[in-house]
């Protein structure tokens, strides 16, 4: 049975609600970071999975190939927040301001697939 829409579009669509949402409300400052995993079950259909990334390196959202369709993100590679001597991260820590937290910078894994090339990465 033929699915309604493909991970992709489903992808995309998330992205464009989610920008629509970030330009309705106020202004964050800085920007969120969100990591949107949703997956669609449609009555009768193949489930269909998507997930897509925001940050202040990525404000317009990047929608993430998965290995499979329900596997592993493909073409990002998650960093460890920074950690304070015993262990704790440093970002969750209340009344940090993530503007003052040290962060390394984004790399791009190899290209693999279609739209790689389009994948954002900080320049060093």
């Amino acid at each position: 049975m033929v699915s309604p829409f493909r991970s992709d579009e489903l992808g995309n669509a998330l992205r464009v609600a989610v920008l629509d949402a970030l330009a309705a409300g106020p202004r964050f400052d800085p920007f969120p970071n969100i990591d949107l995993a949703v997956l669609a079950l449609p009555k009768g259909r193949p489930p269909v999975a998507a997930n897509v990334l925001f940050s202040c390196d990525m404000p317009a959202g990047l929608v993430v190939e998965r290995q499979g369709g329900f596997g592993a993100v493909q073409g990002v590679r998650f960093l460890a927040d920074a950690r304070g001597p015993d262990g704790t991260s440093l970002a969750w820590v209340a009344g940090t301001d993530w503007r003052h937290l040290p962060r390394p910078p984004l790399h791009r894994w190899p290209a693999r697939g279609r739209n790689a090339s389009s994948r954002p990465t900080r320049p060093r």
